[in-house]
């Protein structure tokens, strides 16, 4: 665990330096797709939504990857953030179910 951890903050610590940014972000989307992705289908999402959220999840994550102090764990903000995208699919499905209720039955052709 703690060679899994060194690794990672080196990795992220060469990315936050400009080194081989592009290899290095694949290298940690590698290691932690598969987690995020069963995060969201774990959660009732299709296979198709829960691909969509992992890919949404590690677009804010490499925005975010600047700010990211490594004194925290990696691991932890990353799950905070696919938290917070789940929240956001939630609050966009709440919103489709409200409007296709409003349009009611017999608004539809």
């Amino acid at each position: 665990m703690a060679d899994e951890t060194d690794n990672i903050n080196r990795l992220i610590g060469q990315w936050q330096a400009g080194i081989n940014r592009e290899e290095n972000f694949r290298r940690l989307f590698e290691w932690y797709y598969r987690p995020v992705y069963r995060f969201f289908e774990k959660r009732g999402f299709s296979v198709d939504e829960s691909h969509d959220l992992t890919q949404e999840t590690f677009i804010q994550v490499y925005k975010g990857m600047g700010t990211f102090r490594r004194e925290a764990r990696f691991e932890r903000w990353l799950f905070q953030i696919a938290a917070n995208t789940f929240q956001k699919a939630l609050r966009y499905r709440i919103a489709i179910m409200a409007l296709e209720h409003l349009s009611g039955p017999e608004s539809r052709p």
